[in-house]
């Protein structure tokens, strides 16, 4: 092992190369060491190519595949599918490599990649994923650590010569026992991960550059995206699809380094909002796919899940679910307790009426996925740069320039996808995005012997009163997921640190620890366990909880961001999202997700204790008109009659940013809000007010209605445009019509007025 880290140092300290996915460029000293070769009967062009396409296969390939052994652990290799493949798929393009180097005679490459090609040969990589047959023991915060050990290995000056790289590849080795927990791991299954890891680390892009060295790059594209998180991936991949392929896909550092590779990953169809539900149901459809199109496997698994309920207003809640995926055509049922324990057997069943099961949901890998979309928007011509942050932006007359650490990139459009960074990228555009990145926890137990011998993988579970969350299957081991209701805890408020990647957080169990008891009692086989890893990161949250997709309000300047739940709703959101940039219009509405609905007056307070809000609303019922009083009335905007009409009983409802009266709490009625799913006291309440008004007169304050005032020679020709009825003819006359846009799609209801 010490030999083909040493020999890989030295062949990575002089050979710096770029990996693309769609490009491949032999090193300059290969291309030198070509040129001092024989030339009698050596075909040097060909011999070139080859280690050139090899190259690009197999940083790709490990560029791909160890980022999963350093995020998930060597076991997700060993019990993936695509694991068992891995030592062919790597197998042929260093054959190719290590063959092309001795036709040009560059011994010490082809002594290196030859070592390399022993340890892939399929009866050593049969041994070494034998030898790693166990669940992801290698924890994500160890793998931090594990990172920066190998770091040491790629700085020259860390590794104190030839002695101190071995030593350091001793460490490795120790490490990674100690991370697989005690295991007598096989020697050879130990020098197969490490090398795939040091193979990983001296070809991947980071490290393509010289130390000191800095490459000038001047580029142009139509489309510029920032941020290769699962958001900036799906959009990449989908503008290829709907035919932008003129586009750069721009990442600091890894793709899904920031909140996407730290996310559970679950996928379901029960959602109540018909657009998230739409948006859900896509992911369901392309993960499974995705592998077949791009090669890039996914690692879904269709589970299926059920949401529990305990009381009428749950039961209540999974019906409007139910209507919804039905009218959508989703395929769910609501269940009793006898059908939950045959598909649950070993759930806590105590308390509960029935569960909302969607059959068709499941789980991905979140590296996988993204890597897989990338990959796609690469196959159809789109350009996935990595480990070149993005530092400004500047606005010109024919565009945007986009700087970058290595140089500046000139485009039309700019999609900030930044994740976490998305506010002080906004600010680069001279906005201030109300985001703000709360602290969110999974727990993974050790591993459960009542799964050991299961045929099938039990579906997830969502209980959100107990749990406030999420309980399944991870591999062998049970995952526990919390939105605690109580103390929600925000990071990184003034800005998220450029240098952050593959961030975590120390666990904080307090906060967490009613939620996480509820969750051993309803899983009572997880009493008795460890717990062996917790993840603890960050996840964004805008005041509504809906995400920030499409116009900004400055041109050509767009919004992919403020998702809570990437994994699920990345697809669609990159699907429609896509659309809407190029037609003009989605297939869906977006307007619960236009990025200038926030009318509220934003400051800091408002943004950090709104997404508080939202994330302890994230495992509560959402009520039809729930409201959420978090910084109401002081931050909303308030008509003179706001104080007058709350004496006279005004329940007030906010209506993008505006306090707005909902009805009237009179007769000794509580001045209180009343949240149902059936009809109740308030279908009687308004009913009177109705009456009221059309029986005698009344006044309704209309101050949250936007006016418009339309003047001028073409006045009349652009409305009946944009109008889907007739426009008032007389003066002072009404009528009540829809705006659609030029594909025919509303827009809006509005009342013309003559």
């Amino acid at each position: 092992m010490g030999q083909v880290v040493d020999r890989l140092g030295a062949f990575a300290r002089h050979r710096q190369h770029v990996v693309e996915g769609h490009a491949g460029d032999v090193p300059e000293l290969v291309r030198q060491t070509v040129g001092r070769a024989d030339t009698g009967d050596v075909d040097q062009t060909r011999a070139q190519d080859r280690i050139a396409d090899g190259f690009q296969v197999l940083g790709v390939l490990l560029h791909e595949t160890a980022l999963q052994v350093v995020a998930h652990g060597p076991g997700h290799l060993a019990q993936d599918s695509r694991g068992a493949a891995l030592g062919s798929e790597l197998l042929q393009p260093a054959r190719a490599v290590a063959e092309a180097a001795q036709v040009v005679g560059d011994e010490e490459v082809a002594e290196a990649l030859a070592q390399i090609v022993v340890a892939l040969e399929p009866d050593q990589a049969r041994k070494a994923h034998e030898g790693v047959g166990v669940d992801r023991c290698l924890s994500r915060q160890a793998a931090h650590g594990l990172q920066a050990d190998l770091a040491r290995v790629v700085d020259d000056e860390a590794g104190g010569g030839l002695q101190g790289r071995r030593q350091v590849g001793e460490d490795l080795r120790q490490r990674l026992r100690h991370l697989l927990g005690g295991l007598e791991v096989l020697i050879h299954s130990v020098s197969f991960l490490l090398t795939l890891i040091h193979l990983y680390h001296y070809l991947r892009p980071s490290q393509r550059l010289c130390k000191g060295q800095e490459k000038a790059m001047e580029m142009q594209a139509k489309v510029v995206i920032i941020g290769g998180g699962v958001m900036g991936c799906s959009l990449a991949y989908h503008l290829c699809k709907e035919g932008w392929t003129d586009l750069i896909l721009l990442e600091k550092a890894e793709l899904t380094s920031g909140s996407t590779w730290h996310a559970a990953g679950q996928i379901t169809h029960s959602v109540s909002h018909y657009g998230l539900a739409k948006m859900a149901a896509y992911g369901t459809e392309l993960y499974p796919r995705l592998e077949a199109e791009t090669g890039q496997n996914a690692t879904w698994h269709g589970c299926g899940s059920l949401r529990v309920a305990y009381d009428d207003a749950e039961v209540d809640w999974l019906k409007f679910t139910l209507s919804v995926g039905r009218g959508l055509g989703h395929q769910m049922e609501i269940v009793g307790p006898e059908r939950i324990r045959e598909l649950h057997p070993f759930y806590n069943l105590d308390g509960i009426q029935c569960a909302l099961h969607t059959p068709h949901d499941g789980h991905v890998d979140p590296a996988g996925v993204s890597f897989g979309l990338a990959a796609g928007a690469r196959q159809m011509g789109g350009k996935v740069i990595r480990h070149n942050r993005a530092t400004g932006l500047t606005r010109s007359a024919d565009g945007w320039t986009v700087h970058t650490e290595q140089g500046d990139i000139r485009c039309e459009i700019v999609v900030n996808a930044g994740g976490t960074y998305a506010r002080q990228i906004g600010k680069w555009a001279g906005l201030d995005l109300p985001i703000a990145n709360l602290l969110h926890h999974y727990l993974i137990t050790e591993p459960v012997p009542e799964f050991k011998d299961l045929e099938r993988e039990l579906p997830v579970v969502r209980d959100d009163r107990q749990v406030s969350g999420y309980i399944r299957m991870e591999q062998k081991s049970g995952l526990i997921g919390i939105y605690e209701k109580a103390n929600a805890a925000t990071v990184w408020d003034e800005g998220t640190p450029w240098e952050a990647e593959n961030e975590l957080f120390e666990p904080d169990y307090d906060r967490i620890m009613p939620w996480l008891e509820n969750s051993m009692e309803r899983m009572p086989i997880f009493a008795e366990l460890g717990i062996k890893r917790v993840v603890h990161g960050a996840i964004t949250h805008p005041p509504d909880g809906n995400m920030m997709l499409g116009p900004s309000g400055v041109e050509n300047f767009w919004l992919c961001c403020g998702s809570q739940v990437g994994i699920a709703w990345g697809p669609g959101a990159g699907k429609y999202l896509a659309q809407w940039m190029v037609h003009g219009s989605a297939d869906i509405s977006m307007a619960s997700f236009d990025p200038r609905r926030f009318g509220a007056k934003i400051d800091e307070t408002y943004r950090i204790e709104k997404a508080k809000e939202d994330y302890l609303l994230r495992h509560e019922i959402p009520f039809p008109q729930l409201d959420r009083p978090a910084c109401r009335p002081a931050k909303s905007k308030t008509t003179p009659l706001y104080e007058t009409l709350k004496a006279k009983g005004a329940v007030y409802q906010d209506v993008y940013g505006w306090e707005r009266p909902y009805w009237y709490a009179l007769n000794g009625t509580p001045q209180a809000h009343i949240h149902a799913f059936r009809r109740s006291e308030l279908h009687d309440i308004i009913g009177a007010e109705v009456a009221g008004l059309r029986e005698t007169a009344g006044i309704a304050d209309l101050s949250a209605f936007s006016k418009i005032e339309i003047s001028g020679r073409d006045a009349q020709a652009y409305l009946s445009r944009i109008s889907s009825n007739r426009l008032p003819k007389k003066p002072g006359s009404v009528s009540l019509t829809y705006l659609v846009n030029p594909n025919g799609r509303l827009e809006g209801e509005t009342t013309l007025l003559r």
